[in-house]
């Protein structure tokens, strides 16, 4: 759910106090994709979108954080933990 507030725009929990930063932004949940994450994210950036929130669901391994240091470095990619309270919330 995306809510505009005084201060920008709220995304469940995730706030950019400048709404016009990115033009397309998406946003997704992935659980030990470590190895496909640079090509989604390359070829995403390649169709136009701009920025990424990115939420790990329980990965085995931290793998995930090196792949995306570089893109998180650059402003690109945002991420965070999956929350359970969050995800049984929505029934899954």
């Amino acid at each position: 759910v995306v809510t505009q507030t005084k201060t920008g725009m709220q995304i469940d929990g995730v706030i950019s106090h400048d709404p016009k930063k990115y033009t397309v932004s998406a946003v997704t949940l992935f659980r030990d994709e470590e190895r496909y994450l640079a090509e989604w994210i390359e070829f995403h950036l390649c169709a136009g979108i701009d920025h990424f929130y990115l939420f790990n669901h329980h990965s085995a391994t931290a793998e995930h954080e090196a792949v995306l240091l570089p893109y998180i470095v650059a402003g690109i990619v945002e991420l965070a933990n999956a929350l359970d309270s969050t995800l049984e919330a929505n029934g899954t």
